[in-house]
């Protein structure tokens, strides 16, 4: 099972290890998925980040509620894109 949540800092995709208490982050160049996909993931990934507040992490927030429920909607095809491309893995996600 993977998971695409992005965090600060980070690339969107995890590898959740049932029997530990930690998530490992897992670059998408790693995957076999298409490259137009890996940048796209990448892009959105960034687009998270842009909203990161560095003096004051928890005023980070993106500029409008549109751009947020528009980066939510891009969200959702990239999982749709990932479940394509890697049918035979288990997805969830949280953003």
């Amino acid at each position: 099972m993977l998971r695409l949540a992005p965090e600060y800092g980070c690339w969107p995709i995890w590898n959740p290890e049932p029997n530990d208490t930690h998530d490992y982050n897992v670059d998408p160049r790693t995957l076999p998925i298409s490259a137009a996909l890996c940048e796209a993931l990448e892009a959105w990934a960034d687009e998270h980040y842009a909203t990161l507040n560095q003096d004051y992490p928890p005023d980070s927030k993106f500029p409008s509620l549109e751009a947020e429920q528009a980066w939510r909607a891009r969200g959702g095809q990239l999982l749709a894109q990932l479940k394509s491309e890697l049918p035979g893995v288990a997805w969830t996600s949280r953003f």
